[in-house]
């Protein structure tokens, strides 16, 4: 099988959200909404302890938009417009009318399409890959004792608090954007709003008035920035020459990708190690401008092979490779 190991390192914070939550602030005296982070609970020492990760699902997810992106713009550049429902089976593993297929089926539609056959569709196809997590090298893991007790915490992880504020009432340059006339339209606007809302309670019988907010705080945990991550990628089934190739092309595109979330604040910059056997992707972020990435590839005669073989799939793509929703057989 697959010898793929990685290593990568964020050269920004990294937030990869779970979920949202209140948690009480204590120098504000104020609960607010807390986005948290994916972590993996394990024992150290006998505590457990939340290690923050990279998923598979998101290493999973990047690899099958990167490679779907490459085809649909390729079939794109053809004159070719795909279906929703294509799109969604290659894109997202979508489409539930689709169920487990007859063998001559499975086996075309993998023939004509490298992504579903290596990523899976629906219940339809499975999957040949094989991802982990990518977890810290060194979680930094930390015993402490309070009154309740000894608890383990990773201090790879940490929390910023935000806050959200209205350009013209904090009279930034952007609130300028705006006229006079503009302003007292708005103004007048947010007096119905709050009229209408006591109107409501009033009639509903609620006691207090909630006033339109003008600024919003929230918080967010993080991973910090130069934190070593490792993990693998393998698979249950043997791969084409096409799949392999198509696989080497989407880890030299992820590299050039942001992960996780908050991408719009520069979160999620990573630096990338990942060996194929004797093969070699690296990609590092430029010193001056993070954004931009320094590449260094060297590919053996087997993984050269298979990327050329993808490549010219690519080129001479057409309906049939795409259009796989034609020939599976719907539940209905």
């Amino acid at each position: 099988m697959l010898d793929i190991r990685i290593k990568a390192k964020n050269v920004s914070p990294l937030c990869q959200i779970d979920s949202n939550q209140k948690e009480r602030h204590k120098n504000l005296g104020m609960e607010i909404d807390t986005a948290t982070i994916k972590t993996l609970t394990k024992i150290y020492e006998g505590y457990p302890v939340d290690i923050p990760i990279i998923t598979a699902g998101d290493r999973r997810g990047n690899l099958r938009r990167v490679i779907g992106a490459l085809m649909i713009m390729a079939y794109k550049n053809k004159g070719y417009e795909i279906k929703p429902t294509d799109f969604h089976l290659m894109m997202s593993g979508g489409g539930s009318n689709f169920q487990s297929q007859p063998f001559e089926i499975e086996e075309k539609a993998r023939e004509l399409n490298p992504l579903i056959s290596l990523m899976g569709t629906s219940l339809a196809i499975e999957g040949k890959l094989i991802v982990t997590h990518l977890e810290p090298i060194d979680p930094m893991i930390k015993i402490y004792e309070t009154e309740d007790g000894f608890y383990a915490r990773s201090q790879l992880i940490r929390k910023f608090v935000f806050i959200k504020k209205d350009d013209i009432l904090q009279h930034t340059e952007y609130g300028r954007l705006l006229n006079k006339k503009d302003i007292e339209e708005w103004e007048k606007e947010v007096s119905e709003s709050q009229n209408l809302r006591k109107k409501e309670r009033k009639i509903l019988d609620e006691s207090k008035t909630k006033k339109q907010a003008i600024q919003s705080i929230l918080a967010k945990y993080y991973i910090i920035p130069n934190t070593e991550f490792r993990g693998n990628i393998d698979t249950k089934y043997e791969l084409t020459e096409l799949e392999y190739g198509a696989l080497i092309k989407g880890l030299i595109e992820m590299t050039k990708k942001q992960v996780g979330s908050t991408k719009n604040l520069g979160f999620g910059v990573m630096d990338w190690d990942i060996k194929i056997g004797e093969s070699e992707i690296k990609a590092v972020s430029n010193e001056e401008n993070i954004f931009k990435k320094e590449m260094d590839i060297y590919l053996d005669d087997k993984e050269q092979k298979a990327l050329k073989k993808f490549e010219e799939f690519l080129e001479n793509i057409s309906p049939e490779n795409i259009e796989i929703s034609k020939i599976l057989i719907s539940k209905s």
